[in-house]
């Protein structure tokens, strides 16, 4: 193991803190405990809210990246840029994807050299130019990542650092792009989701949202429903369907064939009013001259 000196002027002049094994790995812990934290609130707030508002495969709630598509669907007709949220989400989960696995590669490129040196017991300097300069002069910077020094006997372990380095500048730039792509999209999504389910706070939410708490607000909503939206048990919305049918003519042979075949699982509360509501199930009941 190599050591990470701290750099910093303690208003009496720049002193070098050397951050600790032990500290380094409960920096460590803390970093993957508060992600697993903030992965947990936000994939169970998202499937809850999808599962209570009948939209369909809410599992992928759990998946890193593709949570934004549930969110998507829960927004519904919502229009971004003259396209409905629902129409989209599929391009936008790509998007994110995308977006997701280009930051884990730049990631890897830029700091597994990093991590290789210091697992091999060279010393890393942080701090800025100025301060590491008065620990260690003869430290350099490494590479474009600003305030991060290593020791003049460093060396990138690929074969062709200028190419990687190229490659890495390259990746960050078209990256960057697509960071505003997706944060546009998800200040916008917060802004929406939370006016549609909790419209009496949404202002404070979507805007803690967008400084890392949205998996927090997202749980504090997961049994909500949208609001102005009635929520019937299914049974109820099938017999009323049924009843209106009626008094057109009676139901069709097809919408007959549904009933049967949807209303033990309805009565199981197998599915939600929302999906009873929202899909081709009630439009088939119409009879006929809905369908």
């Amino acid at each position: 193991m190599g050591k990470i000196i701290i750099a910093l002027d303690n208003g009496f002049g720049v002193m070098g803190y050397e951050l600790n094994t032990s500290g380094l790995w409960i920096i460590i812990a803390v970093s993957v405990l508060a992600w697993l934290a903030f992965y947990l609130l936000r994939s169970i707030g998202i499937y809850k809210l999808c599962v209570k508002n009948g939209v369909e495969k809410p599992y992928l709630a759990w998946i890193p990246a593709f949570w934004i598509y549930p969110c998507c669907k829960l927004i519904g007709e919502q229009r971004f840029f003259g396209k409905s949220y629902s129409k989209i989400a599929l391009i936008v989960a790509i998007i994110f994807s995308v977006a997701t696995v280009l930051n884990l590669v730049i990631t890897f490129i830029d700091y597994f050299p990093l991590v290789g040196y210091y697992l091999n017991g060279g010393t890393i300097y942080l701090g800025s130019l100025e301060e590491v300069a008065v620990i260690n002069p003869n430290a350099g910077e490494y590479w474009n990542l600003g305030e991060i020094f290593v020791d003049n006997n460093f060396k990138y372990p690929y074969n062709r650092p200028n190419l990687v380095y190229n490659l890495s500048g390259a990746l960050t730039l078209f990256g960057a792009f697509l960071d505003i792509a997706t944060i546009v999209v998800e200040i916008n999504m917060y802004i929406v989701l939370f006016r549609k389910f909790w419209p009496q706070h949404y202002v404070v939410a979507s805007v803690m949202s967008f400084f890392g708490l949205f998996p927090v607000f997202v749980f504090v909503i997961r049994n909500k429903t949208a609001v102005g939206q009635v929520t019937k048990h299914p049974t109820q919305i099938l017999q009323e369907a049924a009843a209106v049918i009626s008094l057109g003519g009676g139901v069709s042979n097809e919408g007959q064939s549904l009933i049967d075949a949807i209303l033990p699982a309805v009565r199981a509360e197998q599915y939600g009013s929302a999906f009873v509501e929202h899909t081709q199930i009630r439009i088939a009941l119409l009879g006929n001259d809905a369908g």
